[in-house]
């Protein structure tokens, strides 16, 4: 018999779990890791002087850590190399490291404030309406929110996929998807912060975070490198508080040392986050526990950074108990066959997955951005989750919809990875 505390955990025939990386935002506005400086510039040429104090220090760090890159493989304008070396030499509550946490947020907030419209136009428009869709000016079109689609799609929002059937784990920073919950009132929890004092502070009218962690019908969300809208009060209790937007104003009114910091993560060789006693522990856990039960995994955007290596071990403690696992999708641009980095993404990728997966057809690679992944209609039958009906393919697929879209062979192993089969017109 199986002892209770090693009892496997339950089969799950229908269960996502999406996996985001900055490429999931780009699209957004958001910064990859390559131009994240050139971003942070832009934001400390525009922000007030009181608000970029931070992003200075970070900056002039910048120029003085340069001379690195002589004696070793250094890039001083990649985040991660350069957060990293400023950490080797301090601990998480120094100084530097709080000046690149606000750096970062306050780069982030720019990025939200200034962030384009993205909608995407489809033809015709349905005899009845479409649930999140709206009718074009031109009164022959239908029209909604990129980032509400791609949700819309990822939920099964125009199905009958319960809500708990998805969960979000993203190593991203933003509100993206807490904006894209927020637009169709999706309740959404933050699991792991839960239980650890965690205080919401949700107090808008159409909140829809959920703080009871036995709710069913509720999409889970574990933000493993922390959030821009988290904070945690270094001042007893110690409570993390959870804003609904990134309260750096809030944060600059306390007195240094004390009140609230921004509980994210910055890029580094060591975050130290899953373990015991971090505030961000628990979301780790939590995360394990949603592998456990995968039905798919859907790695969107995430090029497995090497600040990120411990990826590795959290995908292994989560599978080790999976029973139900079919499916481990990859939606990567640089796994185009003629992409410059597909061989070093792959070499990343089978650094973590066995080779044979491929082999098998479980571990499935799809070189194309966010977007055309997730507005394709073959997308429905990948992630089992059904593409509204509408009278034809999105707009930026008109001439070439009556093809197939495939993925290219991989590794020059001549393989024939499934199809994504484009949606027929009504």
């Amino acid at each position: 018999m199986t002892d209770q505390g090693n009892k496997p955990p339950e089969f799950q025939n229908d269960h996502n779990v999406y996996i985001l990386g900055a490429g999931f935002s780009a699209e957004a506005g958001y910064p990859l890791i390559p131009n994240f400086m050139a971003k942070m510039r832009e934001t400390a040429l525009i922000v007030s002087f009181g608000n970029r104090k931070e992003m200075e220090y970070v900056l002039n760090f910048r120029l003085e850590a340069s001379s690195a890159s002589y004696r070793i493989k250094f890039d001083p304008e990649n985040i991660e190399d350069l957060f990293s070396l400023a950490a080797a030499t301090d601990n998480s509550t120094s100084t530097p490291n709080k000046n690149i946490i606000m750096a970062i947020a306050e780069t982030l907030e720019y990025c939200r404030r200034t962030k384009p419209e993205l909608k995407e136009n489809f033809p015709g428009v349905p005899s009845l309406p479409l649930e999140g869709f709206g009718v074009n000016n031109d009164s022959r079109s239908i029209s909604i929110d990129l980032y509400k689609f791609f949700i819309g799609i990822m939920a099964g929002k125009w199905g009958s996929t319960p809500l708990e059937a998805n969960s979000f784990i993203t190593f991203n920073y933003d509100l993206v998807l807490e904006e894209a919950f927020l637009k169709w009132g999706m309740p959404f929890r933050y699991d792991g912060l839960l239980g650890t004092g965690a205080e919401p502070l949700y107090h808008t009218t159409n909140s829809v975070f959920v703080t009871d962690h036995n709710k069913r019908d509720a999409i889970s969300l574990l933000k493993l490198h922390g959030s821009v809208n988290w904070a945690i009060d270094h001042t007893p209790p110690f409570k993390t508080h959870i804003h609904q937007d990134y309260p750096g104003d809030l944060i600059r009114s306390h007195k240094p040392g004390g009140g609230d910091e921004i509980l994210l993560a910055p890029p580094i060789w060591d975050k130290g986050t899953a373990r015991i006693g971090h505030p961000l522990s628990g979301v780790w856990a939590q995360a394990i526990k949603k592998l456990q039960t995968a039905t798919r995994i859907v790695v969107i955007g995430y090029s497995l950074p090497m600040a990120d290596s411990h990826f590795k071990y959290l995908l292994g403690a989560g599978l080790q108990k999976n029973i139900s696992l079919k499916e481990i999708i990859f939606v990567d641009p640089a796994l185009d066959e003629n992409h410059h980095n597909r061989r070093f993404l792959e070499q990343k990728i089978f650094g973590v997955f066995r080779e044979d997966l491929s082999e098998k057809g479980i571990l499935k690679f799809y070189g194309i951005k966010a977007s055309d992944f997730l507005l394709h209609g073959g997308v429905s039958s990948l992630l089992n989750r059904s593409y509204p009906k509408v009278h034809g393919a999105p707009a930026r697929f008109q001439q070439a919809f009556t093809t197939t879209l495939v993925p290219a062979n991989y590794n020059n192993r001549g393989l024939s990875l499934d199809s994504l089969e484009p949606l027929t017109p009504n």
